[in-house]
């Protein structure tokens, strides 16, 4: 479209449309108010908690209701990162007959989205390649392009109602570029992106020449109902962005850079009687005119939201649905190139959680008891290291590894650096949840701080590194946090610490492995909810041993899998033992080569469990070197009549204790 529409817009034809540039409204003092007359409560809602209304962009909302037209300056740089993961997809002819173009984006690690019509099937997908870079430089030169082939035998996903196909590209270009280079583009589901009037912004390869944008010339406008082509408005949203065949496949953004649709058509300019208009909105268009005089009303994309729907009612009779739906979702939340703003406030977690805090000293610890053995009816002493006792870290100037804090020890083993075990005290009868403690990850002073997996290791912001470890709790906040308020307190600032951190990934640690200390307090007896809990990772020869090796003290030995054995008080004078293993699987599957992890999948709640067993003591002490005495002897599974003695949980009703 390359005239202004109200220009080309036939007066017949324009009440099927919403008024949707009214004058622009003088200031007010409550902006948010006049946002409710476009849109339901509910979108707005939305829309209001995807703009930035801290310093960040202070006029985002008096914006997208035309009362100003300021950007913040990083408007135009968060732009550009945008434009990184917006590649042109050239698909060749079976028969070598000749090419055509389309566009396409990164949406997740080695995840592409462009139209259906772009890539309607696997085999012409395997046909296609992915040119990033393909654009003009500061100079007006045109920059190295890369290209990388498509893997739709790994993954792919189509739809023609929808006109979105998804498929996997291959990590690195045909030169060795590693395709992280390019970030993503996250996806909401969330519907209310975008709102009647405001202003979006299309990048996009139009007639398959170099990237460009079409920015802030372009309006949402909202067809009505009744009109003759029946579009669903629940799935497509249309806009006056200039585009030009090529531009299928396009990402459309609104002012947060957040990704609203994907373009893939033009809504052709009718008369009353249905006929095609031309350019001018009068003459009606014949094909001896040409195709660049066809008469437009708007473009059309499809709604991020629906496709979303789309996906999660198809994700139980197909399998390519819920895998992208996986992708999607993990996605969202890998932050190391991730191209859109904070979606909402940060929740107090993450605030807590942010930066590292100064280094703790010896004196900070000064009649901190440590895990108690006595706890429970029967002694229960830290388990022996039968295997790794030499890469155990001493205390400086002390003759023990032990790391006492409050209502629980750590044991740090400095070669992988992370915990060799960690132990601890649960009352459940005198937990305080403490949500709104105030706590830095820090290093324990105690041992050398440089052995520490430290901020080097878990913050985002190095280059070539896409996939990024969460700061996993091996002993969680709310374990200790029992006692009078003050030791409580005290307990949950001594969990963050780097030397009680582990790498965990996505919901890993939010799902059976949080969870299943909560379900096994259940099991203690009502006046008895103690349990004594013993966690670590399972190291071994095998784990991926290359990641960060960008980072400052990378690289690093990644452990798979984790471990747990829960000691409960089932009577005033009885026990009961269980142990367990949970694996994050195949989320780390696609390590690349020696440089970066790429397309790693989030587990689902129910693939989660699935990747958990319980299993005997005897095996965890095979599988960790780790000895537990005569726990061996409460074991809850090891007793049973049967010759498997791992059962994976589906469910925690599995648990046997």
């Amino acid at each position: 479209m390359r005239q202004d529409i109200e220009e080309r817009r036939d007066p017949k034809l324009a009440m099927a449309i919403k008024e949707h540039r009214p004058e622009r409204p003088a200031r007010v003092a409550n902006v948010e108010a006049l946002i409710e007359d476009r849109e339901p409560p509910g979108r707005v809602e939305v829309r209001k908690s995807l703009i930035e209304t801290s310093d960040r962009d202070p006029n985002g909302l008096e914006r997208i209701l035309g009362i100003s037209d300021l950007c913040s300056i990083n408007f135009l740089s968060r732009g550009l990162e945008a434009a990184k993961a917006v590649a042109r997809i050239r698909v060749r002819q079976s028969d070598g007959s000749g090419e055509w173009y389309g566009t396409g984006f990164l949406v997740a690690p080695g995840l592409l989205l462009t139209n259906h019509h772009v890539l309607s099937s696997s085999d012409q997908a395997a046909l296609a390649v992915a040119e990033f870079n393909f654009e003009h430089d500061l100079h007006g030169v045109e920059a190295p392009r890369r290209a990388y082939n498509l893997t739709p035998s790994r993954l792919f996903f189509t739809d023609s109602d929808l006109d979105c196909s998804f498929v996997e590209v291959a990590p690195r270009s045909f030169d060795g570029m590693p395709l992280a280079e390019f970030g993503h583009l996250p996806l909401m589901a969330v519907s209310g992106k975008a709102i009647d009037g405001e202003w979006v912004s299309m990048i996009q390869h139009p007639g398959g020449q170099p990237k460009q944008i079409a920015i802030r010339d372009s309006q949402v406008v909202t067809l009505a109902k009744e009109d003759a082509l029946n579009i669903n408005l629940e799935v497509f949203i249309h806009y006056t962005t200039d585009s030009e065949p090529g531009s299928s496949g396009s990402p459309v953004f609104n002012d947060q850079w957040q990704v609203v649709a994907l373009h893939h058509r033009g809504v052709p300019d009718l008369n009353a009687k249905g006929q095609r208009l031309a350019r001018d909105g009068k003459t009606v268009w014949t094909a001896e005119m040409g195709e660049k005089e066809k008469g437009w009303v708007a473009n059309e994309g499809v709604r991020i939201s629906a496709i979303y729907r789309f996906l999660t009612g198809k994700q139980f009779e197909s399998r390519e649905a819920r895998a992208v739906l996986d992708r999607l979702r993990y996605g969202l939340s890998v932050g190391e190139k991730m191209m859109v703003s904070v979606v909402a406030p940060p929740t107090a977690e993450s605030e807590l959680e942010a930066g590292q805090g100064a280094d703790s000293t010896a004196s900070f610890f000064a009649g901190v008891n440590g895990y108690d053995r006595g706890f429970l009816s029967k002694p229960i002493s830290l388990p022996k290291d039968n295997t790794r006792k030499s890469k155990q870290a001493k205390l400086t100037g002390k003759n023990t590894t032990e790391l006492k804090y409050t209502h629980f020890s750590v044991v740090f083993d400095k070669e992988r650096r992370f915990a060799r075990y960690t132990a601890v005290n649960i009352d459940g009868n005198e937990l305080k949840r403490n949500s709104g403690v105030q706590a830095q990850w820090r290093r324990d002073g105690r041992i050398d701080v440089e052995i520490q997996a430290d901020e080097d290791f878990y913050k985002q912001s190095v280059a070539a590194e896409v996939v990024f470890f969460q700061r996993g709790h091996l002993v969680r906040r709310v374990d200790p946090s029992w006692g009078s308020a003050e030791v409580a307190k005290r307990a949950v600032q001594d969990t963050f610490h780097f030397t009680n951190a582990a790498p965990h990934v996505g919901t890993f640690n939010d799902t059976i492995w949080g969870n299943l200390e909560d379900y096994l307090l259940e099991k203690c007896d009502k006046t008895q909810k103690r349990m004594t809990v013993f966690s670590g990772p399972i190291f071994r020869s095998t784990d991926p041993s290359n990641y960060g090796i960008h980072r400052p003290k990378g690289p690093y030995t990644i452990p798979e899998d984790y471990w747990k054995v829960a000691v409960i008080q089932k009577t005033p004078t009885t026990i009961a033992v269980a142990g367990f293993i949970v694996g994050h699987g195949n989320l780390l599957a696609d390590l690349e080569e020696e440089l970066v992890f790429t397309g790693l999948h989030p587990y689902t709640p129910s693939e989660l469990v699935d990747n958990g067993i319980q299993t005997t003591i005897a095996n965890i002490e095979h599988e960790t070197g780790l000895s537990f005495g005569n726990l061996k002897d409460f074991d809850s599974v090891a007793g049973l009549e049967a010759t498997l003695h791992s059962r994976r949980l589906r469910t925690v009703a599995d648990i046997i204790i």
